[in-house]
């Protein structure tokens, strides 16, 4: 597991103690931190902080949801080319995401008899580079010099 280190400035420090200071009190009183409404009895409750279940929770779960399908339409659209690799595969590829094809023509295999669906591909950022410990594919690097030719000023970026 990555762990970052970050060093609190006292005034987030500050900022702290009065919020879990204002948590604590709203708790107390039986009323909702976020919107400040009493809290009945049988109401389903954030346990940790006493909070309305909505309140706490609704908004960012809807946002998320809106976030990931934006995320699918995006790439099941795009007609560019981008780096990704099979579930469980070592080349990477150039594969246009509308199709689910790759510039060689090669498609994930759903071997799994029982179980999810794993043939898929895994999209990398666009501004990935290919690490030293993966090859990329060769037939789609020659196919994608032919038919989308680099910029004068841009270099051809390369791997091992």
């Amino acid at each position: 597991m990555l762990t970052q280190s970050v060093k609190w400035t006292p005034e987030q420090i500050a900022e702290r103690g009065a919020r879990h200071a204002w948590i604590d009190q709203c708790f107390e009183a039986g009323v909702c931190h976020i919107c400040e409404k009493p809290v009945a009895d049988g109401e389903p409750i954030h346990g940790p902080t006493g909070a309305h279940w909505e309140c706490h929770g609704g908004p960012i779960e809807v946002l998320d949801r809106q976030i990931r399908e934006l995320k699918q339409v995006a790439v099941s659209t795009d007609m560019h080319p981008r780096m990704a690799r099979a579930n469980g595969g070592q080349l990477v590829h150039l594969v246009i995401p509308a199709t689910g094809t790759a510039l060689c023509g090669h498609k994930p295999r759903d071997t799994a008899h029982h179980m999810r669906q794993r043939g898929k591909w895994l999209y990398w950022k666009l501004d990935a580079v290919v690490p030293g410990h993966m090859r990329q594919c060769g037939k789609c690097k020659a196919r994608a010099l032919v038919k989308y030719p680099p910029l004068e000023d841009e270099p051809i970026p390369s791997s091992r």
